[in-house]
């Protein structure tokens, strides 16, 4: 008797919705909530492919677009000429040293 309490008690643990560990707000029951926090969940932590930095996912889409060094991006002469394509961390050195713009 004591043993199936123990049984019922577990199953009803794991049908009691688990709140997320990466702190979202999402709830889930307990054998589907890992899935959500390594799959989906927007909090976690995931790696630039262009320069390795571990950042929440939902961050990442702005990371490419501003933030990552190794993230590429045009010459600010292009208007005059210039079509140099380089990577963020070194275009002010082109742009002051080797851009002929």
């Amino acid at each position: 008797c004591a043993h199936r309490h123990w049984q019922l008690a577990q199953l009803e643990s794991q049908a009691a919705p688990t709140l997320c560990v990466q702190g979202c707000g999402f709830s889930a029951r307990y054998d589907e909530i890992a899935r959500h926090e390594v799959n989906e969940c927007p909090k976690r932590i995931v790696g630039c492919e262009q320069c390795g930095q571990q950042l929440p996912w939902e961050q990442l889409e702005a990371h490419l677009e501003v933030q990552c060094a190794e993230r590429v991006v045009l010459c600010r002469f292009l208007g005059r000429g210039c079509t140099a394509v380089v990577k963020a961390d070194q275009v002010a050195v082109h742009e002051a040293r080797l851009c002929p713009y």
